[in-house]
């Protein structure tokens, strides 16, 4: 046995170092597109999750309604069952400025309290998920709510839907508008690619999701890794914040919309 080095051999250093540099560029290549990928899946997934808003209320999301007629909202109870509260608690669609709206609907109000001979009493919530837990537990019975939030109030909280908005003409909705400040370079959903996209709040179709789907949809445009996302708190909001330059481009109401360029 020879006490001599072994001597230099090129063959078994690329022996060595072509399997070493093929799995480093083999992992190098799995973390840049699998793990990558799912990662932007992950985050994509999780805004949407974030932006579609909450699909239960809480502490009483667990109240089952029965439907035993099929008609997708819940059944009256029994007569010997029915209630008749006092006061009859009414509300309108929540928000941070829901106890300005009373003054609107005291006619409203009036006339429900003429019809059941009951004391009718406002009562503002600032939150959906709040005005849905109290229609659940019976402690608010007439309510309006925005019509991203009526789904969950019918399976969560008993919500029997009996009107919607009307207009002297007879006709009757509204449609999603995406608008952007006059003068933007934003000219189509498309021009939305790396803009800022402002909603109004997660639980509103057209200030949220029906957007949030056209974009996915139809332009393949997803939220943080096709625009960035916030959210105003209301259609009025948005609408300032695009007529004044502040917000680059909002979904919001028609009806809304047009109600403010009418009053200028």
């Amino acid at each position: 046995m020879s006490d001599q080095p072994a001597a230099f051999s090129l063959g078994r250093l690329i022996a060595v170092v072509v399997p070493v540099v093929a799995i480093a560029f083999g992992l190098q290549y799995l973390l840049s597109t699998g793990y990558e990928q799912a990662a932007r899946d992950e985050i994509e997934s999780n805004m949407l999750a974030r932006l579609l808003g909450p699909t239960s209320v809480g502490p009483d999301a667990s109240i089952e309604f029965k439907d035993a007629d099929g008609d997708l909202v819940a059944d009256s109870p029994p007569d010997d069952q029915c209630i008749a509260p006092q006061p009859l608690v009414f509300s309108y669609v929540a928000s941070e400025d829901a106890s300005e709206a009373q003054s609107d609907w005291q006619d409203v109000m009036d006339a429900l309290g003429e019809k059941l001979n009951v004391a009718v009493e406002y009562r503002p919530y600032e939150t959906t998920s709040d005005q849905l837990a109290d229609l659940a537990s019976g402690k608010l019975h007439v309510a309006g709510f925005n019509t991203g939030a009526v789904p969950v109030a019918v399976k969560s909280s008993g919500f029997v839907p009996v009107c919607t908005f009307g207009r002297e003409d007879g006709e009757f909705g509204y449609k999603m508008l995406i608008i952007a400040p006059a003068g933007s370079a934003i000219d189509g959903p498309s021009d939305l690619q790396d803009k800022q996209v402002t909603f109004v709040r997660p639980d509103s179709n057209s200030g949220c999701k029906a957007a949030l789907v056209l974009l996915m949809n139809k332009y393949q445009l997803l939220p943080e890794s096709g625009y960035g996302w916030s959210f105003s708190l209301g259609h009025d909001a948005s609408i300032l914040g695009v007529a004044a330059g502040e917000i680059e481009a909002a979904p919001v109401a028609s009806d809304i919309f047009q109600r403010m360029v009418d009053a200028g």
